[in-house]
């Protein structure tokens, strides 16, 4: 009996320095985060000289291809995002925790791109020429090219974001490209 209790004793110990040593690894060597951290910008980073905050705040001056422009910067800079993420998963050295993350990254970017351009040609099906959505951290903002928009058609954006995205309607921020 005491024989039987030595084992799991030792079984236990080894466990809890399987975990210590996993956990040490992914704290220190994840090439996951760091990959995160420094090829993720926000979409409010993706345009050359201009952020999210001037463009929503109407301090930016928006040219007449910057919705095209814009949706090739994310998309390339997505697609970089994902090679990246793509070579962590192929690499030998790394972890099978480190290898689930960089591909729940890889699925994250998927959704989101899909998620921002569907809303894009939900919006431009109401009528709008163009827009482009801005979807981070619990909130969407969406900027329409417009140089005004009604109290109505901002209720019907509105009614698409939170319903495609579930988000509260105050975490929603509409703006126009005043053009």
């Amino acid at each position: 009996m005491l024989w039987l209790k030595k084992k799991q004793v030792i079984l236990v110990i080894l466990v809890v320095l399987l975990i210590a040593a996993v956990y040490t690894n992914y704290a220190f060597f994840n090439p996951a985060k760091e990959a995160a951290e420094t090829d993720n910008p926000l979409n409010a980073e993706l345009v050359a000289n201009m952020d999210e905050e001037a463009i929503m705040g109407g301090n930016a001056e928006i040219s007449d291809t910057f919705f095209t422009d814009y949706r090739l910067e994310r998309e390339k800079t997505r697609g970089e995002n994902i090679e990246t993420l793509e070579g962590i998963v192929q690499s030998e050295g790394a972890s099978v925790e480190t290898i689930d993350n960089a591909n729940e990254e890889m699925i994250a970017l998927v959704q989101l791109s899909e998620q921002e351009l569907l809303l894009e040609n939900l919006i431009k099906s109401k009528g709008f020429e163009d827009c482009i959505v801005f979807i981070h951290q619990g909130y969407v903002n969406v900027l329409v090219d417009a140089v005004e928009i009604t109290q109505q058609q901002a209720v019907q954006i509105q009614d698409a974001v939170a319903s495609e995205c579930g988000v509260e309607l105050s975490k929603i921020t509409i703006a126009v490209s005043g053009k």
